[in-house]
């Protein structure tokens, strides 16, 4: 905690607005400053829901009165894409922080770059070239959607591509038609994705916005997919996992989709009389491929 911080008018308010002393404010700082480091170190802890939030802090009140608290005290910003971010917490965050998010070339979600200060020269060098890549002011297909909005794209093929037609070219045969590739939208090629997988593209062709937005996607870890933390957490409570700190650690693996989760789940509810413990165990010491495997095994 930065030397002041137990001083500062906004602790004093945090302090006032839920009625607790104020050593007990600078304990839910400090606590929560903690964890971020720990499960959340680009400070966007909106993408846990409310309560948890108050159980990493210790929180046994209702948590979204210490969530308006924070935000009112200024603790926590409202964020149009990560729902809530620890206010100014470049600053805040140790060097352990700065150091994890440079050699894993992230920024802090408010855009702004870690600190390289401590890392060697070439580790320097590296993080640099990655930052450079990941900021949207030089890299045209980053996936900020705050920063770059997608633009509408109308696909359509040049004239000159289009050959004319025949009078006497004949119908294809049905053996010819049985050849043809199924089409996604926008003319892809599709690939049907297994167990914790989706449909994509294929390949796309020279020019096609369509296969350069795809890669962009598939690019976004699965962790942060849209709707993947509460269809996590509602797979977790159907086979009884109950437990906070099991629930952050899968919540927060990146390499977990939703789909996966809910199939292991799925899976886990036909072996034994524990169906939480079996999914538990499975998803805090399974990789990622050994899960699909597991979860695409016939019965």
């Amino acid at each position: 905690m930065k030397r002041g911080t137990p001083d500062h008018p906004k602790t004093l308010m945090l302090a006032h607005e839920l009625s607790i002393p104020k050593y007990a404010a600078v304990g839910l700082l400090e606590s929560l400053w903690h964890w971020t480091a720990q499960y959340a170190p680009g400070g966007d802890v909106g993408r846990f829901a409310d309560h948890f939030i108050g159980a990493a802090v210790g929180w046994e009140r209702d948590a979204s009165e210490l969530v308006t608290a924070l935000v009112k005290a200024r603790w926590l910003d409202e964020h149009p894409e990560h729902r809530l971010v620890v206010h100014h917490w470049r600053d805040h965050a140790d060097d352990g922080v700065h150091m994890k998010l440079a050699r894993a070339g992230e920024r802090f979600a408010d855009g702004q770059p870690p600190k390289l200060t401590k890392l060697g020269k070439a580790e320097r060098e590296t993080a640099e070239r990655a930052l450079v890549a990941s900021d949207p002011k030089h890299n045209p297909c980053s996936t900020d959607r705050a920063a770059q909005p997608v633009p509408h794209v109308t696909y359509a093929l040049p004239s000159h591509a289009l050959a004319k037609p025949s009078l006497s070219q004949a119908p294809p045969s049905p053996e010819a038609a049985g050849q043809a590739r199924t089409a996604g939208e926008g003319g892809e090629e599709v690939q049907s994705g297994g167990v914790g997988g989706e449909d994509k593209p294929a390949s796309a062709p020279n020019g096609n916005m369509a296969g350069v937005v795809n890669r962009v996607m598939r690019s976004v870890s699965p962790r942060d997919q849209p709707g993947r933390i509460g269809r996590v957490q509602a797979a977790l409570d159907r086979v009884g996992i109950e437990s906070k700190d099991l629930r952050i650690q899968i919540v927060n693996r990146r390499d977990l989709s939703a789909d996966l989760v809910e199939a292991v789940c799925k899976r886990a509810t036909s072996r034994g009389d524990d169906p939480g413990a079996y999914a538990a165990t499975m998803l805090k010491t399974k990789t990622a491929a050994e899960l699909r495997a597991f979860a695409e095994a016939a019965p």
